[in-house]
């Protein structure tokens, strides 16, 4: 944390000169020491000063940065927020980037259930699921999958409650405490 004001100037320097590339790849390793020190709302105009800059060619540089890139929506803008998730969706699956796919399949249905979507939400928390089961085979789980378990399955416990589904719903929750558990 001491270094961070030099690191953001780093990434301030790729933007100001223009180095759209250098700044698209900052944006990912820069952004982890966000969310542990409460920096992502007052960052978020570094993202749009990033995402103002013409794309990169390296598409998963440019998956990572389009991930960084959510935290720039607010409720206000769901469906510029669930089209964002649509373009990392589709980099996902053109990358072959199963657990960022699922994960973001996972946020998109928890908006889709907010916006009173139950079967849709229902099916994407479904497809999820078969897809991180797919990727994992018969290995044991590692962490990143313990947690996107555990999201999963927490979506899953209340769009199973938006159905009526309440049984279904309580294991679905338990599933998911568990799963968290689990990743520590």
């Amino acid at each position: 944390l001491p270094h961070y004001p030099n690191i953001r100037a780093g990434l301030v320097w790729t933007i100001e000169a223009r180095r759209s590339d250098l700044a698209y790849r900052y944006l990912f390793p820069v952004h982890t020491f966000w969310t542990p020190f409460g920096l992502s709302t007052r960052e978020a105009p570094l993202v749009e000063r990033v995402m103002a800059l013409p794309r990169p060619e390296d598409r998963s540089t440019l998956l990572r940065a389009l991930v960084v890139s959510l935290v720039l929506f607010d409720r206000e803008h769901v469906e510029a927020y669930k089209e964002r998730l649509h373009e990392i969706l589709a980099l996902c699956h053109e990358l072959g980037e199963i657990e960022i796919a699922a994960e973001t399949k996972v946020t998109l249905a928890n908006v889709t259930l907010e916006t009173g979507q139950t079967e849709q939400a229902w099916e994407l928390v479904q497809e999820a699921m078969g897809e991180l089961r797919e990727r994992q085979g018969d290995q044991l789980p590692t962490r990143l999958h313990l947690v996107i378990w555990g999201k999963a399955f927490g979506i899953g416990a209340l769009t199973l409650l938006g159905l009526g589904r309440a049984d279904e719903a309580v294991e679905y929750a338990r599933l998911a405490a568990q799963s968290f558990q689990e990743s520590g």
